[in-house]
């Protein structure tokens, strides 16, 4: 019988431990799959709490219908009719520039007429074609790629709020390889960005300009419904409160936890890259100390409930980021219930307030209570809103993205080299190849597939 661990009940490490299950009953193996999770519930920022009406999200909103991984894994699952993709409204998305909301174009009629840009700004975008391509090894920062490509105002205006909104982090710290390995791969492929949308647009499903390729979609209860489904397979055996601080490799089997505990013959790590740095000092200090070196940002997540006739005319579609350069003390704001129904009760309205990030990191240090003034003092500043929220939810993460850094993906062939010695030790999670729903569904999956092929080639063997 094959003996499995996973370290982490995130999505990652759910779907790994899900996707193994099902190859390996497909193959008509013998098996066992246990999930280890520290906390009380698994999911970790996959968060949905109901509370009077509302349902608020402590982490992402949901998922990209461009991407296959997730929908592959919600079919798998049999919950794809649970599916709930993002009202039409919601495509219209904001950036604060100079102390209002703008727009982002959809099209590129609507690009030209729009304030979002300068003249000089826009015609620098449209020359984007005549600019040479970077180097094959050359690991350049978000920042340093895109003032080369689309100029310095299209990257402040545009580029920086939409890493904010993904990473919540710093674009001139931060890998373009790393970060966006498909933009690095369209340039290196095509020698423009231009020329590489031309030829793949027809190839593919795209939202325009407003935003990424697809529609977010989410489900009907929030998306912690994904991580309810996997944790309740009857294949895997999830034990929550289960705090993993050691493990152990002898005789080609792996121990966690004390020394009489029983062997494993696959052992996968699917928590945050400092819990990998702990758990892997006994047998490789050059992995620990390689995979200590990816830094988080911290975050807040603020969901705030008004009535209706509070902000009524001042919210409109997605919502809207905020650029560096516009010195603002939140990162930006989704209009939740605009977004998707069923988020607010009758006669209300849900907004999602994101503060912190690598921009500012002391929000760490701040009480909920400050958390909670900045917030309303910045959505009165910007939307006007003057009434306070009658629905409050805070949720902290101290660590909370990964941040890509430059030299990143060096930086994970360094962990993996490290840990050849080691078979049978696998690691995924958003540490290390993206920090959306559907990058982790995805890596989890080919976690799976590495280890059933691993555990094929022991058999032969």
């Amino acid at each position: 019988m094959v003996r499995i661990g996973v370290i982490g009940a995130g999505i990652s490490g759910l779907t790994a431990a899900f996707e193994m299950a099902s190859l390996l009953q497909e193959q008509g193996e013998e098996f066992s799959v246990d999930v280890f999770e520290k906390e009380r519930r698994p999911g970790g920022a996959i968060l949905s709490v109901s509370e009077d009406g509302f349902l608020v999200e402590g982490g992402p909103n949901g998922f990209l219908d461009s991407k296959p991984s997730t929908l592959r894994l919600c079919a798998a699952l049999k919950i794809s009719h649970r599916l709930l993709p993002a009202s039409s409204s919601s495509r219209r998305r904001y950036i604060f520039l100079k102390n209002k909301l703008v727009l982002v174009p959809e099209t590129p009629r609507a690009f030209l007429k729009s304030e979002i840009l300068s003249l000089r700004g826009k015609l620098r975008l449209l020359g984007e074609g005549l600019v040479r391509k970077s180097l094959p090894d050359q690991d350049e920062t978000i920042g340093e790629f895109g003032r080369r490509r689309i100029g310095r105002e299209a990257v402040e205006n545009l580029l920086d709020p939409m890493v904010t909104g993904i990473f919540a982090g710093d674009l001139e710290a931060m890998s373009l390889r790393a970060c966006f390995p498909r933009i690095w791969e369209m340039e290196q492929e095509y020698g423009s960005l231009t020329r590489a949308l031309l030829n793949i647009r027809k190839q593919r499903k795209t939202a325009g300009p407003a935003g990424p390729g697809g529609t977010l979609t989410s489900f009907h209860e929030g998306t912690e419904y994904l991580i309810a489904r996997l944790a309740a397979e009857n294949s895997l055996r999830l034990h929550l409160n289960s705090e993993i601080t050691e493990l152990d490799y002898s005789r080609d089997k792996w121990f966690v936890g004390s020394s009489d505990a029983m062997p494993y013959d696959v052992l996968v790590i699917a928590s945050p890259s400092y819990v990998l740095a702990g758990l892997v000092t006994k047998i490789s200090v050059s992995a620990a100390e390689h995979a200590a070196l990816i830094s988080y940002s911290p975050m807040a997540v603020l969901g705030l409930g008004y009535k209706q006739k509070d902000v009524q005319g001042k919210i409109d579609g997605f919502g809207f980021l905020i650029p560096h350069k516009e010195k603002r003390r939140i990162l930006g704001c989704l209009f939740s219930s605009r977004i998707f129904p069923g988020r607010a009760p009758e006669g209300y309205e849900l907004l999602q307030v994101m503060a912190g990030g690598a921009r500012f990191p002391e929000i760490a240090d701040k009480t909920n209570g400050e958390i909670l003034d900045l917030s309303v003092a910045e959505l009165k500043s910007i939307l006007g809103i003057e009434a306070r929220p009658e629905c409050i939810k805070i949720f902290r993460y101290p660590r909370a993205i990964p941040q890509y850094r430059r030299k990143h993906l060096a930086l994970l062939e360094q962990v993996k080299n490290a840990l050849k010695p080691y078979p049978g030790l696998f690691f995924t999670g958003n540490a290390y190849y993206g920090v959306g729903i559907n990058d982790c569904t995805k890596s989890g999956r080919e976690t799976a597939l590495a280890v059933v092929a691993y555990l094929a080639g022991q058999k032969n063997d």
